[in-house]
């Protein structure tokens, strides 16, 4: 739950652990990568976990031609 005293949330609404981050760069170990990349690391991930491309492609919620696609286009084993 957050409190403020008006209608906009200010950093001095905000827990002392993330209101100095406002306006600065992202905390060390946050990085900001291209949606292509988050894809390609989760898709790696899951592939790395389920060797079965037809398991592989129900955890990932896409069809089942697209794992072997993705694994093409990224260069993933």
């Amino acid at each position: 739950m957050l409190l403020s005293s008006g209608r906009e949330i200010l950093p001095s609404d905000l827990p002392e652990k993330i209101a100095h981050y406002q306006g600065a760069s992202p905390p060390p170990g946050s990085e900001l990568v291209t949606l292509e990349e988050i894809e390609k690391r989760h898709i790696s991930k899951v592939l790395a976990a389920e060797s079965n491309l037809d398991r592989a492609s129900e955890i990932l919620g896409i069809t089942k031609v697209t794992p072997w696609r993705k694994r093409k286009d990224y260069g993933l084993p």
